[in-house]
C-alpha cells in the first residue's frame, strides 16, 4: 500500500483589517519644479514650474508656469497659461485661459480668455473678458462683458458695460451701463453712461454724453457730450457734437446738424444739410434736405388774438405792444418773429431778397 502524504493543515488566521488613514492632501497631481510645493488641498491638478506653490484649497486646476502661484484659499479656480491668475489669493470660481490672463486678479466668478485679458483685475467680480487684452485695465469694475481685442481696454472701476467688437468702449473708465457693439463703437467714451451703440464706429467720439441710441454705420460719429439723442440709419446725426434730444431716423438724416436744437428727421437724407436750424420736423425722403438755418419758434398753447397790419399789433391781456413795420406781400419765404419770450410768434411772409 502506498501512503499518501498530505500537507499539514495550517490554522486560518483572521485578516488584519486596518482603518484607512487619510492625509490632509489627497488625489493631487503636481508636475514641475516647486509645483504645489506647499499644497494642502485635495483634488488638485497643478502642472508647471511654481504653479500653485501655496495652494490650500481643493478642486483647482493650474496649468502653466506660475499659474495660480499665490493662491491660498481661492477654490474652484481654473488657471491655464503662464502666470494666469498668478496673484490670486482668495478669489474663487474663476476661469482664466491665456498667458497673463487675470495675473493680478483676486475677484470672484470671473471668466477671462485671451492674452492679458483682465490682467489688472483686483476685486472686480462677475466679469467676462474674451480677447487679447480685453478688460486689461479693469480693477474693481464688476458685471462687465467684453468680447474682442482691446474691448473695454481702459475700463477701471466702471460696471455693467457690454462691449462687443475690437476696441469697443476702448477708453471707457467710469461710464456705466453702456452697450457698444461694433468695431470702435463708443471708442472715446470716458464718463458717458446708459448709451447703446450698434454699428461700425457708432458714437465713436462720445466722451460724456448719456442716454444716446445709435444704430448704424458711424451714427452720432462726432457726438461728445450730446444727451438723449436717437440716430438710426447710416451716418444719421454724424456731425452732431453737443446738442441733445434730437431724433434722426434714416440714412444720413440730420447728417450735418451741429448746433440745431429740437429737430426731428424721419426719412433718408431728411434735414441733411441742416446745421443750426431748430425746431424742425421733416418726414419723408430728402424732406427739408437743403434747410440749413431755418427754424420755428413754437407758439404758446393758448395764443392771444394776433392781428397783422401795416403796424403789427400784438394784443396780450389788454396790453399793446408795437413791432416795427415789415413788408407783408409775397409768399417766397416764411419768417417767424418773436417779440419777446412771453409773447406769441407772428407769421410774416416776406419776399426773397428782402431782409
Amino acid at each position: 500500500m502506498h501512503c499518501v502524504k498530505t500537507a499539514p493543515v495550517l490554522p486560518i488566521q483572521p485578516l488584519a483589517i486596518r482603518q484607512a488613514s487619510f492625509q490632509p492632501a489627497s488625489y493631487n497631481v503636481s508636475i514641475g519644479k516647486n509645483a504645489g510645493i506647499n499644497n494642502i488641498g485635495s483634488w488638485t491638478t497643478i502642472i508647471g514650474n511654481d504653479a500653485g506653490r501655496t495652494n490650500q484649497s481643493s478642486g483647482i486646476l493650474f496649468i502653466g508656469s506660475g499659474a495660480g502661484m499665490k493662491n491660498t484659499t481661492g477654490s474652484l479656480n481654473t488657471f491655464v497659461g503662464d502666470n494666469a491668475g498668478r496673484d490670486n489669493i482668495t478669489g474663487s470660481g474663476n476661469t482664466f485661459y491665456g498667458r497673463f490672463t487675470g495675473q493680478l486678479s483676486n475677484g470672484n466668478d470671473n471668466s477671462f480668455f485671451g492674452r492679458s485679458a483682465g490682467f489688472n483685475n483686483t476685486s472686480g467680480n462677475n466679469n467676462v473678458f474674451m480677447g487679447s487684452q480685453a478688460g486689461v485695465s479693469n480693477t474693481t469694475g464688476s458685471g462687465n462683458a467684453a468680447f474682442g481685442t482691446w474691448a473695454l481696454f481702459s475700463n477701471s472701476n466702471a460696471s455693467a458695460n457690454t462691449a462687443v467688437g475690437s476696441s469697443a468702449l476702448y477708453w471707457n473708465t467710469t461710464g456705466i451701463n453702456n452697450t457698444a457693439i461694433g468695431f470702435h463703437a463708443v471708442f472715446e467714451n470716458n464718463t458717458g453712461s446708459y448709451n447703446a451703440a450698434l454699428g461700425f464706429e457708432s458714437l465713436e467720439s462720445n466722451l460724456g454724453g448719456n442716454n444716446n441710441i445709435a444704430i448704424g454705420y458711424r451714427n452720432l460719429y462726432l457726438n461728445t457730450y450730446g444727451n438723449s439723442n436717437i440716430a438710426i440709419g447710416r451716418e444719421a446725426l454724424r456731425t452732431n457734437t453737443t446738442i441733445s434730444n434730437l431724433v434722426a431716423i434714416g440714412d444720413s438724416a440730420l447728417y450735418s446738424n451741429s448746433s440745431g436744437t429740437g429737430n426731428t428727421a424721419v426719412g433718408s437724407k431728411s434735414l441733411f444739410a441742416n446745421v443750426n436750424g431748430f425746431s424742425n420736423t421733416a418726414i419723408g425722403f430728402q424732406s427739408l434736405y437743403s434747410n440749413t438755418s431755418g427754424g420755428i419758434i413754437p407758439q404758446p398753447v393758448h395764443n392771444p388774438f394776433i392781428q397783422i397790419q401795416q403796424e403789427f399789433l400784438i394784443r396780450r391781456t389788454g396790453t399793446r405792444h408795437f413791432i416795427p413795420t415789415l413788408p407783408v406781400p409775397g409768399t417766397q419765404r416764411l419768417v417767424w418773429l418773436l417779440y419777446n419770450r412771453t409773447l406769441p410768434a407772428v407769421i410774416i411772409r416776406q419776399p426773397a431778397g428782402q431782409h
